[in-house]
Formats: structure tokens, sequence, C-alpha cells
């Protein structure tokens, strides 16, 4: 039979608890569901930098929330997401 100490026990929760919540922390994930900070992702590979986003120029990608600053920036996340992720 194995036995496992409380301690150990608790830490093992403790490390599956931090595991589950690494995911939106490695994503940038807001309580609602929005990457960044709300800031446009495909910006940071422009010139201008990091610029915010507008709800109104969203896209979801695998369940995440991503916003834009520009149509054009929407589109090129639509068209190839995984070069901007």
């Amino acid at each position: 039979m194995l036995k496992i100490s409380l301690s150990t026990l608790a830490s093992v929760l403790t490390c599956l608890a931090i595991a589950q919540s690494g995911d939106l922390w490695y994503h940038n994930i807001d309580s609602n569901n929005v990457a960044l900070g709300g800031y446009d992702l495909v910006s940071y590979f422009s010139e201008e930098g990091p610029l915010s986003g507008q709800e109104n120029l969203s896209a979801e990608y695998n369940g995440i929330t991503y916003l834009f600053s520009s149509r054009d920036n929407l589109n090129l996340f639509i068209g190839a997401p995984k070069n901007y992720l």
C-alpha cells in the first residue's frame, strides 16, 4: 500500500492548482477571456509598437478573445493566427 503524507498531498494539490491557473498566465488572459490586456497582438510586430485594441475589432481563437487596433491587423491575424501567437 502506498502511503502519502499529508504535506506531500498538499504539495501535489498546490502544484496542480498552479498548473491549472498557469495556462491563463501564459496566455495573459483577463477574467473576461481577453488576451494581452486588450492590446493588439499584431501591433507588437509593427514599427508602431503595441497599440490598444478595440472591442468592435475582435477575433476569438482557441477560446481566447483578441482585440485589434485596425481592420488590417484583424485580417492579418485571422489569416495566420499562429504567426502572431
